[in-house]
């Protein structure tokens, strides 16, 4: 690819949009820009610049010279960079929440009870996500009412920030979802502008589904504010792992452990027994619901997970060992036979 002629560099330079957007401003007087640094390809940086104008003498006194001049105004930035986590403060400058923010109810955790959950999103047995058993029709009435304030939801300004809550356009759901800007991923070409447009440079960003757990990378143009009214609704799943187990290796879960957890909770309803630690949440799951008096039901997942060979329990010694025993003779008995099957063909064919 040949080197831009000037033609191409001045009618890219006139097609630019200015680099620095007033974001918004304070009530002290300062000034808040977001600014983009971008090709037609590449995401180089963005940020916030934080402007402060210092109080002057009330005398005003004549300019004598260029130190004068800097001395007159004050002018003191914090450049934020979301990109590399790079971060240049000055001792004057506090750190301000986004004035249009909106709050989302936090996940209600029914505590000392039994809860009816379903498995939303899953990762791993350490990390996936829960929904209460009546989530799904809670969250179908949200949706209802998202499709008829979509057309009203207010288009992003500038780039969000990390942690923003917005609505984000889910294409593999086809929904407006309650969503969380994670990360800024790049800047791609898209061929879906809504607009009418050909095609159109845009940015894309990392965002959760609030109410599920899954993550998508929309362009901004299908990243909206998040209204009021759509925040209502408390959090539909929290973050959860199971408690007390870890990966055979204690450090990564197989393949393997993955696999037979999703197996044992695809559309299920499960019974759930929540253990709030901090920020972190572990949870024991049942297959059968729990009843005094009852016959007593089957093992947790967490216990059921260890006796299959997959987890370490740290409540039950040795559970899981007699099985993984078993897994590994079995494997290596496989091993051998088909060893003696290469050998028997090699020397058939000798």
């Amino acid at each position: 690819m040949g080197a831009p002629t000037p033609k191409m560099l001045r009618e890219t330079i006139e097609n630019q949009t200015p680099a620095f957007r007033l974001k918004r401003a304070e009530s002290s007087g300062s000034l808040i820009y977001s600014y983009v640094i971008a090709t037609e390809t590449e995401l180089w940086d963005i940020g916030d610049i934080f402007t402060e104008v210092a109080e002057g003498d009330s005398d005003p006194k004549p300019f004598e010279g260029e130190e004068e001049e800097e001395d007159a105004l004050n002018i003191n930035a914090q450049v934020e960079n979301s990109c590399v986590n790079i971060q240049w403060k000055t001792q004057t400058l506090k750190r301000t929440k986004p004035a249009m923010s909106v709050d989302i109810p936090e996940f209600q955790i029914r505590k000392f009870e039994e809860t009816e959950v379903v498995v939303s999103h899953i990762v791993s047995p350490g990390n996936f996500y829960i929904q209460h058993a009546d989530s799904p029709e809670k969250l179908q009435a949200l949706v209802i009412d998202s499709w008829k304030a979509s057309s009203s939801y207010a288009e992003q300004n500038c780039i969000p920030d990390i942690g923003t809550k917005v609505m984000a356009w889910f294409p593999q759901q086809e929904q407006w979802c309650r969503a969380q800007v994670m990360k800024i991923c790049g800047v791609s070409r898209d061929d879906n502008a809504t607009d009418g447009a050909e095609r159109k440079t845009s940015i894309k960003v990392e965002v959760k589904r609030l109410d599920h757990g899954d993550t998508a990378c929309p362009s901004l143009w299908n990243v909206k504010d998040l209204p009021p009214e759509m925040a209502a609704l408390p959090l539909q799943a929290v973050q959860v792992s199971l408690a007390n187990v870890t990966p055979v290796n204690e450090t990564d879960w197989s393949e393997e452990a993955v696999d037979w957890f999703k197996a044992m909770v695809h559309n299920r309803t499960l019974y759930a027994r929540l253990y709030p630690q901090g920020p972190k949440v572990t949870v024991e799951l049942f297959l059968e619901k729990g009843t005094l008096g009852a016959m007593r039901r089957g093992a947790s997942l967490s216990v059921r997970l260890a006796k299959n060979g997959h987890a370490q329990h740290h409540k039950l010694k040795n559970v899981g060992l007699t099985n993984r025993s078993a897994v590994q003779l079995n494997m290596q008995k496989q091993d051998s036979e088909w060893e003696k099957y290469l050998i028997s063909c090699y020397t058939q064919h000798k």
